[in-house]
């Protein structure tokens, strides 16, 4: 556990770059930085893809963590589904908006993971019970 923790961290740290002042490699040392415009795929480079790998990875890493509570503690079905749905629910909508969509692009898409999540949220052990029975009118005493 503290081995995957650890390599975990790792890979995060990996994700993170320095700051690009502008100089060439092998310039000489007293060179000043290049104070030209940048374009808009120079200024946002990898960061929104590094970020949106960081949280597929997270999902992943939550995910496997789901598996490893339900081996240990053996919760039912109803609730595996409710934590792998949820889970990947947040990832998704997480995903969509490092992405870079716009919001018009991901409205109806978040609206669709919000239906998804009331319902795992909403379905309960109990509604499949109840269901099976019979209803009684009241009785009059």
């Amino acid at each position: 556990m503290k081995c995957v923790l650890f390599v975990a961290l790792i890979l995060l740290s990996k994700l993170s770059y320095g700051q690009d002042i502008g100089i060439p490699p092998g310039a000489p040392a007293g060179m000043a930085p290049d104070r030209t415009p940048k374009t808009d795929d120079e200024v946002t480079g990898q960061g929104p893809i590094m970020l949106g790998m960081g949280v597929l990875v997270f999902g992943i890493f939550v995910l496997v963590m789901i598996v490893l509570l339900k081996l240990r503690a053996g919760f039912g079905e109803g609730t595996t589904l409710r934590l792998f749905g949820l889970t990947l629910v947040i990832t998704a909508g997480l995903f969509l908006i490092v992405a870079g969509y716009s919001q018009t692009q991901i409205s109806s898409m978040m609206g669709l993971l919000g239906t998804i999540a009331g319902y795992l949220l909403g379905k309960t052990e109990e509604d499949k019970n109840n269901a099976s029975a019979p209803i009684r009118p009241p009785s009059s005493s």
